[in-house]
């Protein structure tokens, strides 16, 4: 980890997901840290969303973006797939 250590680098983390996804997202997520091979490696965990979750990209950009893991890649649905995809992952 860069100067400021794991302390530093979670602060930054906290930080951009509060920036880009909100406070409540940014306080589930869980940082862990171990040692491998004499670097710092940190786990991420955080668990599914109880209701969609919007995006705003840390570049300036204030338009907010729905987006989802498809396999390998991450995708941004919009209009009738957003809409579809929010009532198959969050049935009322």
């Amino acid at each position: 980890m860069a100067n400021g250590g794991r302390d530093g680098w979670e602060l930054w983390l906290t930080d951009t997901l509060s920036h880009t996804l909100g406070k409540v997202i940014a306080s589930e997520a869980e940082v862990s840290f171990a040692d491998l091979n004499g670097r710092d490696v940190a786990r991420i965990e955080v668990g599914p969303a109880p209701k969609p979750v919007f995006a705003t990209p840390p570049k300036g950009d204030k338009r907010e973006q729905f987006l989802v893991r498809i396999n390998n890649s991450t995708q941004e649905l919009i209009g009738q797939e957003a809409l579809d995809y929010q009532h198959k992952r969050w049935p009322e």
